[in-house]
């Protein structure tokens, strides 16, 4: 079909894998520097950041994550956030597979922004 032509032609897994492992390495590179991000995980451009309140007891920092969130949405990047009841301290990010590197490096800026904005407002 002429979507699949698309896939190959563009060559979006590999693009995806390329960026995703991107994302991954610079979200790691952020958690070593705030302390609201617990955990980075994910594989290619489905990626969860786990904002904590202590990364040594792990708490949940549930209302950070709905802050960032909002603050992310002002900046004009729109994330996902985990949806069980249990969890809601996962920031979603899933970006189209066809993402450019420059907007890569945009949409992570301004996520930092939002995650230090809420750090200086938790202090």
């Amino acid at each position: 079909s002429a979507a699949v032509d698309v896939v190959i032609e563009e060559k979006l897994p590999e693009k995806a894998t390329e960026m995703g492992d991107f994302m991954m390495e610079r979200l790691k590179l952020m958690q070593e520097e705030h302390p609201l991000i617990g955990d980075v995980r994910g594989r290619g451009l489905f990626i969860g950041v786990e904002l904590v309140k202590d990364k040594e007891t792990k708490e949940k920092a549930i209302d950070e994550a709905a802050k960032v969130l909002k603050k992310s949405e002002e900046k004009g990047v729109l994330f996902g956030i985990s949806s069980s009841v249990s969890v809601g301290n996962v920031i979603k990010i899933k970006p189209p597979l066809n993402i450019t590197e420059d907007i890569t490096i945009k949409i992570l800026d301004l996520f930092e922004e939002a995650v230090f904005e809420v750090e200086k407002e938790s202090i």
